[in-house]
């Protein structure tokens, strides 16, 4: 008879006597149908162990551990890396989304998504110069770049001719204005 598991799958035999199910001379017709962890090979169990382990690993690391979009704060603050460019020259007196009149010498930013009032911490990753900033503005809308920040501070992370840097953005702590 047909057997998947080294002639003891309890379908086609009986685990101790090696005897068919479906037999008519049966002298103890109980045994035929005895089960007992024996029936699986190891196989068989080891990988039952590893499914088990897997699932015990996919709820421990669930979603709730990973950040979520910036318009919900975390209660931890994290660090992402992102490409940052400066604005200043052009839009120096204008209004800001937040409301306030944009200075192109204040430490500020402007962020998609992160809350108005924000404190971020930005890291050139070129030369390691780190500065504090506020958001208050939205922006930037050019693919590609994630973080436009004022011309005093693209002068102080040291970016100023390049125009474009990756830096590491770490949140501080999230404003309290509820306009986002």
């Amino acid at each position: 008879m047909y057997s998947l598991c080294d002639d003891c799958f309890p379908c086609s035999y009986n685990l101790h006597l090696r005897q068919p199910l479906f037999s008519s001379d049966w002298n103890y017709p109980r045994q035929a149908f005895t089960w007992s962890l024996g029936c699986f090979n190891q196989g068989m169990i080891k990988r039952a162990a590893i499914m088990v382990a897997f699932l015990l690993w996919a709820k421990m690391t669930s979603l709730r551990d990973f950040p979520q979009p910036f318009s919900r704060p975390f209660s931890r603050p994290f660090s992402i890396v992102k490409r940052a460019s400066w604005y200043g020259n052009k839009d120096n007196g204008k209004e800001t989304a937040s409301g306030e009149k944009f200075n192109e010498r204040a430490m500020t930013a402007a962020h998609r998504q992160l809350p108005f009032g924000s404190r971020i911490r930005v890291t050139n990753l070129v030369n390691r110069r780190s500065l504090s900033l506020r958001i208050n503005d939205r922006g930037p809308f050019v693919e590609g770049r994630d973080l436009d920040v004022s011309h005093a501070a693209a002068k102080r992370l040291g970016f100023e001719h390049e125009g474009i840097a990756p830096v590491e953005i770490q949140v501080l702590r999230y404003g309290k204005d509820g306009r986002s």
